[in-house]
């Protein structure tokens, strides 16, 4: 299949290649679309306040241009959702969050939502793409018009986000998706889910989902590393918790990026025993196929289960590596 096969990949099925199929991965620049993200919109005029309430992250520090990523947290810390954070207009926001979780996020915070100006509603109708891997944001910056550094820009009638270096999502109105496709097909490789979900995995970027909702603190998913926890604003829920944590306490568990010989990931939420039929030491958070009978995750461990090279799941035992993640000095400078 050639990069112009496709004439609609939103509606035409894309390859879901094997990570063998592209032994240079890191060098090729990769589009999926995808239904895997959902859109909450948060309109009115009381808006940023009500959400530095909610949100781990500054929402002052959100603008046209800089896009963020936070979470909402019960009150004992626990993370209901995470998200990536974007501005459409002065009283007007959008969530990015993973698939089935827009439900229990609107659920939260319009229990909070009744005492200001804002409303919060569920957006469909967009389509949503990542455009990943080396060179995507050179294809980004040629899209916008622009040599900009911001993490937020206009394209096509949408806009494309940044979550990471080199890969970004796109939320692009549907009457200008094709024009789109059409003006960056030459330049791109169309891929599946699969490249996608292990591209954010070697970015150390974790998601909450239905299986783990209220399973973690912040902190367990490092977003003290990404950008996603402001120590420095305001009260918001579950916040005394979360700075305890980072002032107070001594961090168990958190994220580790793995290695393990398997034919198919296992799912997120899935429990990791220390030894067959042992104790838990963690959660799954994401996998995906990485090569023949190689899978990558990221996985919530203690720091205890993380150095001992083998966990289990049931009755199977799978001896693992510990792989880099780009923020990996920040943990050395904590310690």
């Amino acid at each position: 299949m050639t990069q112009n096969a496709l004439s609609d990949p939103w509606t035409e099925p894309s390859p879901d290649y094997r990570v063998e199929d592209y032994p240079d991965l890191d060098r090729k620049c990769l589009f999926c679309t995808t239904t895997g993200v959902e859109i909450v919109r948060v309109k009115g005029a009381d808006t940023d306040k009500f959400l530095q309430g909610q949100a781990t992250c500054d929402i002052a520090a959100v603008n046209i241009d800089q896009a963020g990523r936070g979470a909402i947290c019960t009150p004992q810390g626990r993370m209901i959702s995470n998200f990536d954070i974007y501005r459409t207009g002065p009283d007007e926001i959008r969530l990015l969050l993973p698939q089935g979780m827009a439900e229990p996020t609107l659920t939260h915070l319009k229990k909070y939502a009744v005492f200001y100006k804002t409303e919060l509603s569920l957006e469909t109708g967009q389509r949503i793409a990542a455009v990943f891997g080396e060179g995507a944001d050179q294809q980004i910056t040629q899209l916008a018009g622009d040599a900009n550094e911001h993490s937020a820009r206009e394209i096509h009638r949408g806009r494309a986000i940044r979550i990471a270096t080199d890969h970004w999502l796109l939320v692009i109105d549907p009457d200008a998706a094709i024009d789109l496709w059409r003006s960056i097909s030459e330049h791109v490789i169309p891929a599946g889910d699969n490249l996608w979900r292990l591209n954010k995995i070697r970015a150390g970027l974790g998601d909450v989902v239905p299986q783990t909702r209220e399973e973690f603190i912040p902190q367990m998913l490092n977003l003290q590393h990404i950008g996603a926890i402001s120590f420095r604003k305001g009260c918001y829920t579950g916040q005394e918790i979360v700075a305890r944590m980072q002032y107070l306490g001594k961090l168990k568990r958190r994220m580790y990026r793995l290695s393990i010989n398997a034919t198919a990931p296992p799912e997120p939420g899935t429990e990791l025993l220390d030894s067959p039929g042992g104790r838990p030491v963690g959660n799954v958070v994401i996998a995906a196929t990485a090569g023949e009978n190689r899978i990558e995750l990221l996985a919530v461990l203690t720091n205890e289960a993380a150095t001992g090279g083998t966990v289990a799941i049931g009755e199977t035992s799978l001896p693992f590596e510990v792989l880099a993640m780009p923020y990996d000095d920040d943990f050395d400078r904590a310690e």
